[in-house]
């Protein structure tokens, strides 16, 4: 008789339509190299979603992962939050699968208990470090003491994408990895057919969020008005960058971006910039933007924090001060050499490490210890 395929459950913290990253290249890597049935539970979109992890903003392929949505006119609330973790467990009912994975931080705690109850692996898969990122200082109280503890204990493992997530979640479980972020190798693949670049242009694609140094970058690129900087996204600090690039000619806020235009974008990049505040937030975050960079072959000049010092020392630049970023830009600008030196490491490490047709053959090493 064949063997029946395993069925893995994941529930996400953003709808299968935005940005594409690791919440959509898991499930689909695994369903490709293992041959998973992969269903994709999204979060429920309530009534005027502020979050823009709610908001469908491209158009993400399935490939045969069946993508659950879930939407109501309610307003959210206490109780509403509640039955959402209900639901999660009658999602679990629903579809009896082998394996559960959840990546979502406030909707996770009831789906795990149950799995533990009867006797099923609930992976939680740690992207971000959510207390940081929380504002409201009761969810930040009930991710850090509650939450944690709980999800660290009763979870099968933890999948962390930083080494600093791996390290706070190995006192709770020994079942702690490291699989960090990457690109597809499908991606990948089209990457290195377009390989054409500028000579002045800088993009830079990511959310307009305040972890990015926004004010830095701007007073750095008013001292290279031979470069153009294009920034492109949607976020909380658009309205402000907007306003702060107001008369700066070679500074341009463009606005979101289908995906389907990112790869080409990159690779017109003369270089990449991540100008990453340093912070907790930062600390624990293994900026998937790095990826885009190195898949493209680009020297990226980074905030050295705690993560990129470690996975990129041998092929980033860094740089903390406006001095010090200006100081590595002159250095690409003049070392065409040095460019294509660092651009060649990082996409060796693309290819060979950050790729997840390799992410995917650890995560399902995990799964079947």
């Amino acid at each position: 008789m064949p063997l029946t395929r395993q069925k893995i459950l994941f529930f996400s913290s953003v709808v299968w339509n935005f940005y594409k990253a690791r919440p959509q290249e898991l499930p689909l890597s695994l369903l490709e190299y293992f041959d998973y049935k992969c269903i994709y539970v999204e979060p429920i979109v309530y009534q005027e979603p502020k979050s823009i992890r709610l908001k469908n903003l491209v158009s993400n392929e399935t490939k045969g992962i069946k993508v659950i949505k879930r939407k109501t006119n309610l307003k959210k609330g206490f109780l509403l939050f509640i039955c959402e973790n209900l639901n999660n467990i009658y999602q679990v009912m629903k579809f009896k699968p082998d394996i559960v994975v959840s990546n979502d931080h406030l909707m996770s705690i009831l789906t795990c208990v149950y799995c533990k109850i009867i006797r099923k692996k609930f992976i939680f898969d740690h992207i971000d470090n959510w207390i940081e990122i929380e504002k409201n200082k009761l969810v930040k109280f009930y991710l850090k003491y509650i939450f944690y503890p709980i999800i660290g204990r009763k979870s099968f493992a933890i999948t962390n994408t930083s080494h600093y997530l791996q390290e706070t979640m190995r006192k709770y479980n020994k079942r702690s990895y490291l699989i960090p972020n990457g690109k597809s190798s499908e991606d990948i693949e089209k990457f290195k057919t377009n390989n054409f670049h500028s000579q002045d242009k800088i993009v830079f694609i990511g959310s307009l969020r305040d972890w990015y140094n926004f004010d830095l970058l701007i007073e750095i690129f008013k001292n290279f008005p031979q470069l153009k900087l294009e920034i492109y996204g949607t976020g909380v600090m658009f309205n402000y960058i907007n306003s702060r690039i107001n008369n700066i000619k070679n500074i341009k806020l463009m606005g979101s971006v289908d995906g389907s235009r990112v790869l080409r974008l990159t690779t017109e990049s003369l270089f990449g910039v991540l100008p990453l505040k340093k912070n907790h937030l930062n600390k624990g975050t293994c900026p998937i933007k790095l990826f885009d960079y190195w898949a493209a072959a680009k020297t990226v000049i980074a905030t050295p924090t705690h993560e990129l010092l470690k996975i990129g020392k041998d092929c980033c630049l860094f740089a903390t001060t406006k001095e010090e970023w200006i100081k590595q830009i002159k250095k690409i600008l003049v070392d065409e050499n040095l460019r294509q030196r660092m651009g060649k490491l990082s996409f060796e490490k693309i290819n060979n490490i950050y790729n997840y047709k390799i992410i995917s053959a650890e995560f399902n090493r995990i799964i079947h210890q």
